[in-house]
């Protein structure tokens, strides 16, 4: 409440990620003994951690800040060639939809009624390859399209031609995630276009964001079905919804149960997601050896009868550095991540407005998993894309460079 008063609004970084853990321990608490305890020590580092952050945005309040950045003013042909643009995007990927489903399909058929649970076998086997970086064309398509429907949901002004191709991108993209078999895809756009609406509004309308995460739910809970529970010999439908019920608390809560064994033995298993992870992988990009494990951690019992391979986003903070990297790593996300913010509120600029949606979801998430640092990969591709379209294209630098300018 305290984060809330400061900009009076949800969306300023340190409220929403001090509301997701306020939330989420309450969730805890009420879940009595489905899970196992949390000790002290571990609550700690959740409150330290949330007040670093806190103090991180605090600290952008200066008169210095967001001087030199300038509001977008894009003049009547410039929107034009930005659409244009869009709709040859859009239009390509349509286009490339049935190569790239031949593609996706080489291992599993699409006719094989476990498709999406042996996609996904296939997607962690290829995570288990320490020194490989995956520059395949197909997970570009994946987030190209993923980047489109934001850019069109965007430009949705409510007119039907804004409307529908704004539509068609999000259904693209939804269809080309979903095809990897990968569960939290469609999750993240859902929530994401959502954050993109309300920072467009300037307030966070309670109402919507939690359709927007009902739906995020209820997409997750069908992806489940289909990549984990496929198999299941049960035609109960009560015993379905009760394991995708079950698999959804453990997935928002598990993390934080699942931390009390980083917490009490950091060295206990191997560090899948250190923060030198990214620039790793980048080296291994252009022709480096570096050893590097599978992101997916090892499983912890978090109750009697279920684990967790997921510590929310401290296993990248207190595992490897202890105490230092909670206060360092928490005091400069929430200093950056408000400070995007603030740019966003003042000066309405296309890529802050970008980057504090998909922030927001990091935020949410945060319960689950680090998602910034280790997405940095994902950043920067995020960059490119949309300074591409919206300033190289949108503002003609191509014509100032050939012109001299």
């Amino acid at each position: 409440m305290l984060n809330f008063g400061i900009a009076k609004n949800f969306l300023y970084p340190p409220a929403l990620f001090t509301g997701v853990w306020l939330l989420s321990l309450i969730g805890v608490a009420l879940s009595g003994n489905t899970f196992y305890a949390v000790s002290t020590g571990a609550l700690l580092v959740y409150f330290i951690g949330a007040l670093a952050f806190s103090i991180g945005g605090l600290l952008t309040f200066s008169p210095v800040v967001h001087t030199s950045c300038q509001p977008d003013l894009f003049t009547t042909d410039e929107m034009k060639r930005i659409h244009v643009v869009l709709d040859c995007i859009l239009l390509i990927a349509i286009v490339c939809f049935p190569y790239y489903l031949k593609t996706i399909t080489t291992d599993v058929s699409i006719d094989d009624e476990l498709y999406f649970a042996k996609q996904r076998s296939l997607n962690v086997e290829a995570n288990a390859i320490s020194s490989d970086r995956d520059f395949s064309a197909i997970k570009n398509l994946v987030v190209v399209t993923t980047f489109l429907a934001m850019a069109l949901h965007y430009e949705n002004d409510g007119t039907f031609a804004r409307r529908w191709r704004a539509y068609a991108g999000i259904g693209l993209a939804l269809i080309y995630g979903g095809l990897t078999g990968t569960k939290g895809n469609a999750v993240w756009l859902i929530l994401t276009l959502a954050f993109i609406t309300a920072l467009r509004g300037e307030k966070l309308h309670i109402a919507k964001m939690a359709a927007a995460l009902l739906l995020a739910i209820v997409l997750f809970g069908i992806s489940l079905l289909f990549v984990s529970y496929q198999q299941d010999t049960s035609d109960s439908l009560l015993t379905s919804v009760q394991l995708v019920s079950g698999t959804i608390q453990n997935y928002w809560l598990g993390g934080l149960i699942a931390f009390e064994q980083i917490y009490q033995s950091p060295d206990s298993m191997e560090s899948t997601q250190h923060l030198n992870r990214f620039f790793l992988e980048t080296a291994n990009g252009f022709g480096a050896n570096f050893t590097i494990p599978s992101i997916h951690a090892a499983y912890t019992n978090i109750s009697p009868y279920q684990d967790s391979n997921t510590y929310t986003i401290y296993i990248s903070y207190f595992k490897d550095f202890g105490w230092t990297g909670v206060l360092l790593s928490m005091l400069l996300l929430g200093y950056g991540l408000t400070w995007n913010f603030l740019i966003v509120r003042n000066k309405k600029s296309v890529i802050p407005v970008m980057y504090s949606s998909s922030f927001a979801v990091g935020l949410l998430l945060s319960v689950h998993a680090e998602h910034f640092i280790l997405s940095l990969n994902f950043y920067i591709k995020f960059f490119l894309f949309f300074y591409f379209i919206y300033y190289f294209v949108g503002q003609n630098k191509l014509h100032e460079i050939r012109s001299g300018k």
